[in-house]
């Protein structure tokens, strides 16, 4: 038995090592990207050819999903519209809504990257990818508004606070981290909240202020591609919802942002059982979501007869704002 114990806890401590070489030894080989980076500038880029991306790139969700949803409903005719993943699996079942969406490293994905003039994401050119964005009109959907401190005024933000010689090092190996887009969107005229957008985003060139389009599509949902409303769903879980707030049941929707620290304080300070009880008696069901960045992310709540009002969605199942759609 105990032969075994230390013949696993060996094995799971060789894939940490391994994990972390191999982690290290793609930062190394980021160098060998920049010959690509500066040819990507040569190829003749299209205007009307718009590439669209979010994070985790594993999906598709956030306002750049939204803003494609709406082009290709209203402006098909004007632009074309390509959502670019690293998931072949969305890719392809955003294709059989007959829209346009390549896998990353096709050669379709890489052909479109290269020939798109606009690029649309909603953190950084990494949600696509950077080294093919050279000489690319660059649009920052963003993804929020600062509650907290954000881009370059977190004061722990290694990339930022490091002294020159580590700067130099990092503008090497994590240079997306650094540049800045051509427009931002600010979510709002408000002075003060311009203010903010304009020392978070500093580098960047320009800003627009307008509402988010994942905010647009809660009340105008006709005005968007039924694409919005299907992939990336957990859709039995939501009509489930919408039936039952039909019947009179309240939805009360639970979406903390993301922490560094006390993301457990819910938990610990809640009695699961006790609270689901309370739901119960005032005919009342919970839905928590978690940031996509949050460790609680993969946890799931117990269901059936443990929790009857609890609900969890999957991070990366369903984004925030669909998950609002039966909410009272």
């Amino acid at each position: 038995m105990m032969k075994k114990l230390l013949k696993s806890q060996d094995k799971q401590e060789g894939d940490i090592e391994l994990k972390v070489f191999v982690k290290y030894l793609k930062i190394f080989l980021r160098i060998f990207l920049w010959p690509v980076y500066w040819l990507s500038g040569f190829f003749p880029r299209d205007p009307k050819i718009w590439v669209l991306g979010c994070y985790p790139d594993k999906g598709f969700n956030d306002n750049s999903k939204y803003f494609y949803c709406w082009i290709n409903k209203n402006k098909q005719d004007e632009v074309r519209a390509i959502w670019i993943t690293k998931r072949k699996y969305i890719a392809n079942t955003i294709k059989k809504f007959k829209l346009e969406a390549y896998y990353l490293y096709s050669l379709k994905g890489l052909y479109y990257l290269l020939r798109a003039k606009v690029w649309i994401y909603t953190h950084e050119t990494t949600d696509l990818t950077f080294w093919l964005s050279r000489k690319v009109f660059k649009v920052n959907l963003w993804h929020g508004i600062p509650l907290k401190v954000i881009q370059h005024d977190r004061e722990n933000n290694k990339y930022y606070i490091a002294s020159k010689l580590k700067k130099v090092l990092y503008k090497v190996i994590a240079p997306w981290v650094y540049e800045g887009a051509n427009l931002v969107l600010v979510p709002s005229n408000d002075k003060k909240l311009i203010n903010i957008f304009n020392s978070a985003f500093r580098t960047s060139k320009d800003f627009v202020c307008d509402v988010y389009p994942r905010t647009y599509f809660l009340v105008n949902r006709s005005e968007f591609h039924p694409v919005s409303r299907s992939v990336g769903v957990d859709t039995d879980l939501l009509e489930y919802l919408e039936k039952e707030r039909q019947k009179g049941a309240k939805i009360i929707s639970y979406f903390p942002t993301f922490r560094d620290n006390y993301e457990e304080d819910f938990f610990r300070i809640v009695d699961l059982k006790i609270f689901d009880s309370f739901l119960d008696e005032k005919n009342a069901y919970l839905i928590i979501k978690f940031h996509i960045n949050s460790f609680l992310s993969k946890r799931s709540l117990p269901r059936g007869r443990t929790l009857r009002k609890l609900f969890s969605f999957l991070q990366r199942k369903t984004f925030t704002h669909i998950c609002l759609s039966p909410t009272s």
